[in-house]
């Protein structure tokens, strides 16, 4: 049986705006080719142990 999904709780005051202006800074940023190849591979690995 499944895990039921608990809601998402809503931020308020500081919280909301810190989470917001992180969320905004991190736009526009794209990941460098090393950082991209680190994932590929970590996605390459995770995908070949579920195949099996």
């Amino acid at each position: 049986m499944a895990t039921p999904i608990k809601p998402t709780p809503i931020l308020y005051g500081t919280s909301s705006k810190r989470f917001n202006e992180e969320l905004a800074s991190g736009r526009g940023q794209k990941a460098s080719a090393a950082e991209r190849e680190r994932i590929n591979n970590l996605v390459n690995k995770v995908l070949t142990k579920a195949a099996k």
